[in-house]
């Protein structure tokens, strides 16, 4: 992608699984590297859908764009719920697909702390 926004979405892990934290933005130029086996518990978060939506892991857009951007500690409150649209997407040449959820407002997806750029 040669534009804002560079990626469409983030994962979350619950944290019983162990599952090491992805880096957070080091700068507003440059992404942290991808996870190369992402856990199959992983649940996709789809942040393109909806332009209500304001979470972001996008470090060379969130700030442009007044974005909050969910750190690698961000976490969904215990009795707090994630709403949405279930997706399922298949990538540009991909032989396979993913499904992710897409919330509607940021209220679908109570997700804390946030960094607001």
């Amino acid at each position: 992608m040669t534009s804002c926004s560079y990626q469409l979405g983030f994962g979350m892990i619950a944290s019983a699984e162990g599952a090491p934290a992805a880096s957070a933005c080091a700068s507003s130029s440059v992404q942290p590297a991808g996870v190369g086996s992402p856990s199959p518990k992983e649940v996709l978060i789809d942040e393109s859908f909806f332009k209500d939506f304001i979470l972001s892991t996008d470090c060379r857009c969130t700030a442009g764009f007044h974005l909050a951007e969910v750190q690698a500690t961000s976490a969904i409150a215990e009795g707090q719920t994630l709403q949405g649209i279930l997706l399922y997407q298949v990538p540009f040449n991909s032989p396979s697909g993913f499904q992710a959820i897409a919330p509607m407002a940021p209220a679908d997806a109570p997700i804390a702390p946030v960094t607001q750029r």
